[in-house]
C-alpha cells in the first residue's frame, strides 16, 4: 500500500500555496492584459511568450532540474558552481534562438520588446529559480515558498501599477518588468547564497553534468513545444484574432490544472527517493485519484466558460467560449500523463522518457502544420489531442514495462521536491 506521509502533505500544501498565488497572479494579468490588447495584440503577446517558455525550459528549468538531481547525491557547494556556468551557457544559447526566430514567429512585436521579456525572463526570473533550487536542496521544499512566490507578486504589482496609471503597453510592460525581476532576483539570489555559504563563482564544466542537463533540458523543451507548438503555428500562420481567441480560452483551461500541477510537484521527491520506491503503484494511485477531479474540473469548464469569459477579459473574447469547451478534456489527458514521467525519472529511465517527448512533440507538430492552415483553432485543438494521447500512451508503455529496480538501504535525500510549470505564457 502506499502511503502519503505528513512531510509529503505538507509540501503538497506549499505547492498548492505557489500554484493558488500563480493562478491569482495569472488571473490577474490575464484580465488586465486581455481587456487592454483585444484578442488580436493578446494573441501576438502569447505567442511571444511561447517563444520564450521554450528558451526558459532550455535557458534555466533543465539546469534547475539538473542541479536537484545531483544535489540529492552530493555536496551542494561542490556542484553548485558546476551548474552555474551551465546555466549562463544555456542562456545565452537560448536568448540567441529566441532573437533569430522572433521577426518571423511575432513580426507584429519589436525585437527590443521581445529583448526586454526575455531578459526578465531568463535573468531575473531565472535568478529566484535558481536561489529557490538552492534553499530546497539545503532546507527542505518549504524553505523556499517565498522564493516561488516572489516573481508572481512582482508581475502582479507591475501590472497593476502600469494599468492603474494608464500606461499598461507591451513595451512599457516589458520595460519595467525587466528592471523589477532583474533587481529582486539579484537581491534574492546574493542572500541565500551568502545564507547557504556557496561560492558564487562558476567552475568548470563537466561532462557528466553537461549530458544530465541535455537531458533534462532536452525533455522540458520538449514538452515545452508539446505545450506550445499549437499556439506557435497559428502566430506562423497568421490567423490573426483567432490566436488570442484560442490563448484566453487555453488559459481558462489551465486554471484547472493547479491542483495537477501542485500534487506533481510536490511528490516529485518521493519518486526519487529510494527509501520511497514503489514508482509504478504510486503513479497508477495518483492519476488515478487525479482523473476524478480533472473529470469534474473539465464539465465544471464546459459549464461556465459562458459566465467566466466575459467578466474576465470582456465580450470582445466572446468567440473563446466555444474554444474552452472544445479543450476542456485536454485537462484529463494532462493529468494521466503527469504521474508516469515523473516515476520513469525515480526509475533512472530519462532517456525513454525524453524520448517519449520528443516524440510526442514530433507528432504534434506535425498535426499543428497539417491541420491549422486550412481549420485555424479547431486544427489546433485536434492536434493537441493528438499530441497528448502519443505522450499517454507512450508514458504509460514505457512505465508499465519497466521491470522495478531491488530495494536498496540508503541514506534519505532530504526534503527535495521539484519545481517545474509548464513553460510560460507572460501572466
Amino acid at each position: 500500500m502506499v502511503v502519503v506521509g505528513k512531510s509529503t502533505m505538507a509540501d503538497g500544501a506549499a505547492g498548492l500555496a505557489i500554484e493558488v498565488a500563480t493562478v491569482l497572479a495569472t488571473l490577474i494579468s490575464f484580465t488586465l492584459l486581455g481587456r487592454q490588447l483585444g484578442p488580436a495584440d493578446y494573441g501576438g503577446f502569447v505567442a511571444m511568450y511561447s517563444l520564450i517558455g521554450i528558451a526558459i525550459c532550455i535557458g534555466y528549468v533543465g539546469p534547475g532540474l539538473a542541479l536537484l538531481r545531483t544535489a540529492m547525491q552530493a555536496n551542494l557547494k561542490r556542484v553548485a558552481g558546476h551548474f552555474f556556468s551551465e546555466q549562463i551557457v544555456f542562456t545565452v544559447v537560448a536568448s540567441g534562438v529566441v532573437l533569430a526566430l522572433a521577426p518571423h514567429v511575432v513580426p507584429s512585436i519589436g525585437l527590443g520588446t521581445v529583448a526586454m521579456f526575455l531578459t526578465a525572463e531568463l535573468v531575473g526570473i531565472a535568478l529566484f529559480n535558481l536561489s529557490a533550487n538552492l534553499r530546497i536542496v539545503a532546507l527542505g521544499y518549504r524553505s523556499a515558498l517565498w522564493l516561488q512566490i516572489g516573481p508572481q507578486a512582482v508581475k502582479v504589482v507591475v501590472i497593476v501599477v502600469l494599468a492603474m496609471t494608464s500606461h499598461l503597453t507591451l513595451t512599457t510592460y516589458g520595460l519595467v518588468y525587466m528592471v523589477c525581476t532583474v533587481v529582486a532576483g539579484a537581491i534574492a539570489f546574493k542572500i541565500i547564497t551568502a545564507s547557504l555559504d556557496v561560492s558564487l563563482r562558476p567552475k568548470a564544466i563537466t561532462g557528466e553534468n553537461v549530458r544530465l542537463t541535455l537531458s533534462m533540458s532536452s525533455t522540458i523543451w520538449a514538452w515545452g513545444l508539446h505545450d506550445n507548438g499549437d499556439k506557435l503555428v497559428m502566430a506562423a500562420n497568421r490567423v490573426g484574432a483567432d490566436l488570442g481567441l484560442y490563448s484566453a480560452a487555453y488559459r481558462l483551461v489551465q486554471f484547472g490544472n493547479i491542483p495537477v500541477n501542485a500534487l506533481a510537484t510536490s511528490s516529485f521527491r518521493s519518486f526519487m527517493d529510494p527509501e520511497v520506491g514503489d514508482q509504478k503503484r504510486r503513479a497508477i494511485h495518483l492519476s488515478v485519484a487525479i482523473t476524478v477531479y480533472t473529470s469534474i474540473a473539465a464539465l465544471g469548464i464546459v459549464v461556465l466558460a459562458p459566465i467566466a469569459l466575459p467578466i474576465l477579459v470582456g465580450n470582445k473574447f466572446h468567440g473563446s467560449i466555444a474554444m474552452a469547451r472544445w479543450l476542456a478534456p485536454m485537462l484529463i489527458f494532462r493529468g494521466i500523463l503527469t504521474f508516469p514521467g515523473n516515476a520513469l525519472v525515480g526509475l533512472g529511465r530519462t532517456h525513454a522518457r525524453l524520448v517519449a517527448y520528443l516524440s510526442s512533440a514530433a507528432v504534434g507538430m506535425v498535426s499543428y502544420v497539417l491541420l491549422v492552415p486550412s481549420m485555424s483553432w479547431k486544427g489546433a485543438v485536434i492536434g493537441s489531442y493528438i499530441t497528448d494521447a502519443v505522450l499517454v500512451t507512450t508514458l504509460w508503455t514505457l512505465l508499465l514495462r519497466t521491470p522495478l529496480p531491488d530495494r536498496v538501504d540508503s541514506q534519505p535525500a532530504g526534503n527535495v521536491s521539484l519545481t517545474v510549470g509548464e513553460g510560460t505564457d507572460g501572466e
